[in-house]
């Protein structure tokens, strides 16, 4: 996937973005645990679609390497499982 990096700058710099985002999002969940009263934060507060653009753009680049798009469509799945899309990007999602 190092290929990937080269080939396709913009799914790198969108990787960079929700990786500073998830940073982000980490100290607020932290925080967000310590002042509960012992309840959970809901994971749908990690709804962003800086999250969701990376896989996005990686899937809808036509010659981009099956592993990749596998890759993609596995970290979308898992997104969706957690709650952590939201529903105004289902558009975005069924264009895959």
């Amino acid at each position: 996937l190092a290929e990937a990096k080269k080939k396709y700058p913009e799914v790198r710099e969108a990787a960079e973005r929700a990786i500073l985002k998830l940073r982000v999002m980490r100290e607020q969940y932290s925080s967000a645990l310590r002042n509960s009263d012992g309840n959970l934060p809901p994971l749908s507060m990690f709804r962003s679609q800086d999250l969701l653009r990376p896989f996005l753009l990686a899937c809808n680049h036509s010659d981009a390497p099956i592993k990749l798009i596998l890759m993609s469509l596995s970290s979308v799945q898992h997104l969706l499982n957690r709650d952590t899309v939201s529903p105004s990007d289902a558009p975005n999602l069924l264009r895959i």
